[in-house]
């Protein structure tokens, strides 16, 4: 016997919806192959390494190595967080050895770097004889020498150097130097102590040297400072004018400009490092200077807003 139409168990199953068909499942198109990513460096780190000087001093004491070993350099290329104690030989750096190079989280520490030089101190001919480091960069480098002395620098990039003291370039010359990012404080200056001998910072016991006017004739530029992010700067000994610059942060003050009584004449000047440069100026010790001012300065607004005033008086370029 069948169910009978009427019945309960009919009714249910005439309401009864149908099981939703499952669809085919569909095939995922190909999907184009695409690099991997590299891993995120940790914060600070360059170029995927720790720089060495991260760490503390006593560490950086225990993995420094003699950046010459059997008297010859590491090899031309990039280094890579490496500590170098650069403890010169008795007569100096011989010319070549930073040349093509690009340090990289390292860090540069011992004496400071004094050029091999067989010409008499304190004669041009020791300036015309200056070797030449060509093709260096240094980037997020540790600097614990007090700088270098007697070199020209070619084709050179000095980035985000981190600077225990203020760094010194004593009696150096430079064609087509960059200074890019934080650099801290420099003091680019033709005196000097003795050649070879170490770097005198204080100005009361060092001599002026024989300056090599002659230097620059075939330079088209010497620095850049466009790109530069500095604490402090002093530049003596080279031209302004071979300075590629900013003109709202620097300002170019010639001799036949450089009157005191004039600059303190100009509102705000006179509570500035300015005038003093002025006096130098007129007094012989350079036909001209760089006025600086720094971005990381505690008087970064009056400098500015004084050299604006300079410029509109026309004592500056």
């Amino acid at each position: 016997m069948g169910t009978p139409k009427d019945s309960p168990s009919a009714r249910r199953a005439a309401t009864k919806k149908p099981a939703p068909k499952t669809p085919a499942p569909k095939t995922p198109a190909p999907r184009k192959a695409s690099a991997p990513k590299p891993p995120a460096s940790p914060r600070g780190w360059v170029d995927g390494i720790k720089p060495v000087w991260r760490g503390n001093d006593a560490a950086l004491r225990e993995i420094r190595q003699p950046y010459l070993v059997d008297g010859r350099p590491p090899p031309p290329g990039r280094l890579l967080g490496k500590a170098y104690d650069m403890e010169a030989p008795e007569d100096g750096w011989p010319p070549g050895f930073l040349d093509d190079r690009e340090l990289v989280g390292c860090a540069l520490t011992g004496w400071p770097i004094a050029a091999r030089n067989d010409a008499p101190p304190d004669t041009p001919e020791w300036l015309r004889r200056r070797p030449v480091i060509r093709n260096l960069h240094l980037r997020e480098t540790a600097v614990y020498t007090t700088g270098f002395e007697g070199f020209v620098f070619d084709d050179c990039v000095f980035e985000g150097l981190r600077l225990s003291k203020p760094f010194f370039l004593r009696r150096c010359g430079f064609r087509h130097v960059k200074l890019r990012g934080f650099v801290g404080a420099m003091d680019i200056s033709e005196r000097g102590g003795e050649p070879g001998g170490p770097i005198d910072a204080h100005p009361e016991r060092v001599r002026h040297g024989a300056v090599d006017d002659t230097f620059y004739d075939d330079v088209d530029w010497a620095l850049d400072l466009r790109e530069a992010d500095l604490s402090e700067l002093s530049i003596a000994g080279i031209p302004p004018e071979k300075i590629l610059r900013n003109p709202e942060l620097h300002a170019i003050l010639r001799r036949e400009d450089a009157d005191v009584e004039r600059f303190l004449a100009v509102p705000g000047v006179e509570y500035t490092w300015f005038p003093n440069q002025a006096m130098e100026v007129a007094r012989g010790h350079a036909p001209s200077c760089l006025l600086l001012a720094h971005p990381r300065s505690s008087s970064f607004v009056r400098d500015r807003e004084a050299i604006a005033a300079l410029r509109r008086a026309g004592l500056v370029e």
